[in-house]
């Protein structure tokens, strides 16, 4: 469980709010005062001289309450823009943070709703709404004492009239409350729809789901809608409902002054400032009618936030690895087990990686191969066995030092926004020299593509890399993986986006590196892994053989078979 400084708070208050919160305060006491001296004028009548003079205070206080005003919005707007910026780069600092196991049970459509729009809506409660309220209890406490002292009999029946209207608003609010969460909740999921939508709009196109991708979109859409006209209905009868009985209390409070001033138990200037005062009355009392409501949507946002921020995070503490280059890696009795459907996945699985070598992970789809990178790479913790580092679990080593050790080139696309300069050299801890990049790009064969580019390394390769062939983007992949300089190069399939010539390129590089780094090697093209040092197969679950291709295929009738349906039928 997370520490409660990690929480997202709906009541936290900077400094800077606080001072633009006594800035309008002070605006706020100024407008009070206007009424005091209307009523001055009124009852002295023509005893009061009109000049520039007479109104000289009420432009004064005009004019530094206008001022005071401004600069108050301003600081509260800079205060919440301050505050959802700190707001997102927490939920994203956690994000980043949390293991791979989250990200599958919760959708990137929905974290994309909680980083954007759920805290849009903490950061306009917490520096709008929760400020105005203060503001208008200060106004609204503020009139009342003042009204006091005028006329206590019309104040009480001003308070007892808006107290009703109040009332009113309150079930609006409790119903609310509901429909808001719920509403957060689809508009989610409609943020996940909207997001796959356009990720997968390539296979969308190609296979003309345009049809069914536009019903699934506006059946989340329809929800949304829906509670959407349920909450319409409330306002629409709560809201002309609480209108009518402010304006039958604004009524009742007219005929008593005019009573009391036709009796001659008010004067006509106390009744002008108190209808003055109502209309400062009326508004703190609509806005903290609908303070509630604000507040309860500002609930069902922090709540789901802090349920992310309450997720337990990858362990990153740890020793240092002082030497990462000599060193012995194994895996020991590795079994694991997907925690929902106890499925098994990999059964008391033996690996050794030795240093300059080639080692192949193969097997059928489904034998564990990739779970078993995962673990190796620390991303799945919840297994059984040991990695062992020089004889040392790796789990007594900082998460990011023991990362550090492995580059991963992936079947994936993994290419980011941005220049190929910029992909290169992503997170690395030293900036390369031209000669090291020229060196990464050699390893890589990317000459030809950076030959042909006007702007060379500073061509933008678009979102996901859209600019660029599959190919392309997996050579810029292995040179980035060779600039970081790791010990162990993991490729996952790999070669699988390359065309033969350029595969048998990559071929040629990898059988370089193999002599100077561990390559770890994951494929289903015979081409890439028939020159392994070593072999491990994997086959329902276990390490069914290892050794060397041509030691596999004389001993292992599995792996024959495997190699003949797999491997043979697509090299032809």
């Amino acid at each position: 469980m997370k520490k409660k400084k990690d929480q997202i708070s709906l009541f936290a208050i900077d400094r800077l709010l606080v001072v633009a919160v006594l800035l309008s305060i002070v605006g706020s006491l100024f407008n009070l005062i206007l009424p005091l001296f209307v009523q001055r004028f009124v009852d002295l009548g023509s005893k009061v001289k009109f000049s520039v003079n007479t109104l000289l205070p009420i432009v004064i206080l005009l004019i530094a309450g206008s001022i005071i005003s401004a600069i108050s919005s301003y600081l509260i707007s800079y205060s919440g823009d301050r505050r959802i910026r700190n707001i997102r780069a927490k939920l994203e600092r956690k994000l980043l943070n949390l293991p791979i196991s989250f990200y599958k049970k919760v959708s990137s459509g929905e974290l994309v709703s909680r980083v954007i729009n759920d805290s849009l809506i903490i950061k306009e409660f917490t520096t709008n709404e929760l400020p105005s309220a203060i503001i208008n209890i200060v106004t609204l406490c503020g009139s009342i004492l003042i009204l006091i002292v005028l006329d206590v009999r019309l104040t009480l029946v001003i308070i007892a009239s808006f107290t009703l209207v109040s009332l009113i608003a309150y079930p609006l609010g409790k119903v609310n409350e509901n429909y808001s969460f719920s509403i957060q909740k689809y508009l989610s999921k409609l943020s996940q729809v909207i997001t796959e939508n356009i990720q997968n709009i390539k296979i969308i196109k190609l296979y003309n789901a345009q049809t069914e991708v536009e019903d699934n979109f506006k059946k989340q859409n329809n929800k949304v809608y829906s509670l959407s006209k349920k909450v319409d209905k409330v306002f629409s009868i709560t809201g002309p409902l609480q209108t009518s009985f402010t304006l039958l209390a604004f009524l009742v409070i007219i005929l008593y002054g005019s009573s009391r001033v036709a009796h001659h138990t008010l004067s006509m200037g106390v009744l002008a400032s108190f209808m003055m005062y109502i209309f400062e009355i009326i508004t703190p009392i609509n806005n903290l009618a609908n303070f509630y409501v604000s507040y309860s949507e500002a609930k069902g946002a922090s709540k789901v936030i802090n349920e992310i921020m309450e997720e337990r995070e990858e362990r990153f503490q740890g020793e240092e690895i002082k030497d990462n280059y000599v060193a012995k890696l194994d895996m020991k009795h590795i079994s694991f087990k997907y925690s929902d459907s106890n499925r098994e996945v990999l059964n008391d699985v033996n690996v050794s990686f030795e240093q300059a070598h080639k080692i192949a992970l193969v097997g059928p789809s489904g034998a564990g191969k990739t779970t078993l990178i995962n673990i190796l790479t620390r991303l799945q913790n919840d297994f059984k066995g040991e990695i062992l580092w020089n004889g040392i679990n790796a789990q007594s080593f900082a998460l990011k030092g023991w990362r550090s050790l492995f580059s991963v080139v992936t079947q994936e696309n993994s290419v980011f926004s941005g220049s190929i300069k910029d992909n290169l050299t992503l997170v690395l801890d030293y900036i390369p020299t031209q000669f090291q990049l020229n060196k990464a790009i050699e390893v890589a064969r990317l000459e030809k593509l950076i030959a042909s580019l006007s702007n060379g390394l500073d061509f933008e390769v678009g979102e996901k890399g859209g600019n660029l062939s599959g190919g392309q983007r997996q050579k810029i992949q292995i040179a980035r993986a060779y600039l970081r300089n790791t010990p162990f190069i993991i490729f996952d399939e790999a070669t699988s986006n390359l065309d033969p010539e350029s595969e048998a390129e990559i071929l040629k590089s990898m059988d370089k590196l193999a002599h100077e780094k561990t390559l770890i090697v994951i494929a289903h093209r015979l081409s890439t892994i028939v020159n392994a040092d070593k072999i491990y197969f994997l086959d329902n679950h276990k390490i069914s053989g290892v050794g060397k291709h041509i030691d596999l295929l004389q001993k292992v009738p599995k792996y024959k078979e495997f190699v003949n349906d797999q491997f043979i039928s697509k090299e032809g």
